[in-house]
Formats: structure tokens, C-alpha cells, sequence
């Protein structure tokens, strides 16, 4: 028996499959967007895991002062003045203090030199420290730190890397 089509008919399937199509369009448009940030989240924790500031040693120079050694492991520079420093200590009161510094504040962190193999550079060559160099830094705490407490210290970079070390 052969198939009648009608207009009104072919009108409502033509507006049905166009809704399909539609409907498949905003879904592949959905999960692409989708993707595109999971992937954009996925390849800045890649870079911030493959980028990675090492702290070398530490000491404690007086109850208000630290000098601090480190490095950076990866394939980025890191630019060093945006750099903060993360310290967690017990005062002399035996309070839990935690503080956030930049550099070129007082209290803050300032740079003592950059060492390339066995030569020195300062920061008008390059606000950077490339991968293999190391810098020597100076933090001045707000408030004396215990002499019998460990100390924290956390470098972050803008980029999220961070090193960790413990002095005492």
C-alpha cells in the first residue's frame, strides 16, 4: 500500500528532525565546552606538577630573620618578584603565626643573588630563576619566632608551583 505524504505532514517532520539536529548540536556544543575547560584545568595542575621550586636548605639567622636556598625543576622561569612566601611558626608567646609576604616588604622577603653555576647574577639581568639556577633569599618575620619551634616555609610562584621546607 503506498505511503500518502501531506504537506502538513511533511512540515511536521521537517520541524522534528530540525529539532533533532538542533537538540545533537547543543549537546556536542555542551561537551566540547566542556572538555576544552577540563582540559585547560588539566594542562595548568600538568604545568604546576612539571614546574616545581625546590627549597635547598634553610637557616635560621636570628629569631626575625631565615635565609633560604632554592631551585626551580621543569621547563619554566619563574618570575621571582611576584614570587610570596608562606610562614607558619610559633612566636615567643607561643602563638601560632602565620604569615603571607612579597618581596620588598618589611617584614617580606628580599633577594641576596642568583647563582648561575659559579657565577652570580642580580635582577637587572632577568626578574626570572630558570630552571638549574638558584637563589638565596632573606625573609624578615613580623613577629620573633620561637628558637625551640620549628619553622614553615612555603614558596609559591604566580603559577601555583610551591616548595616546602622546614627549619628546625
Amino acid at each position: 500500500m503506498p505511503c500518502e505524504i501531506t504537506i502538513p505532514g511533511a512540515i511536521v517532520a521537517f520541524v522534528f528532525i530540525s529539532l533533532i539536529v538542533a537538540g545533537i548540536s547543543l549537546i556536542v556544543t555542551a561537551v566540547l565546552v566542556l572538555h576544552n575547560q577540563a582540559t585547560t584545568s588539566l594542562e595548568r595542575e600538568a604545568l604546576a606538577a612539571h614546574q616545581m621550586l625546590l627549597i635547598l636548605n634553610g637557616t635560621v639567622v636570628n629569631p626575625t630573620t631565615l635565609r633560604i636556598n632554592f631551585t626551580v625543576r621543569g621547563v619554566s622561569l619563574i618570575p621571582l618578584t611576584a614570587m610570596q612566601v608562606v610562614v607558619k611558626y610559633t612566636n615567643t608567646l607561643n602563638k601560632t603565626e602565620t604569615y603571607l609576604l612579597d618581596y620588598g616588604s618589611s617584614p617580606g622577603w628580599t633577594l641576596n643573588a642568583i647563582y648561575v653555576g659559579n657565577t652570580t647574577r642580580t635582577l637587572s639581568s632577568g626578574n626570572y630563576l630558570a630552571p638549574g639556577e638558584k637563589a638565596e633569599i632573606t625573609i624578615t618575620l613580623p613577629t620573633p619566632s620561637s628558637v625551640t619551634q620549628p619553622i614553615l616555609v612555603i614558596l609559591v610562584s604566580p603559577t601555583g608551583s610551591k616548595g616546602e621546607y622546614a627549619l628546625g
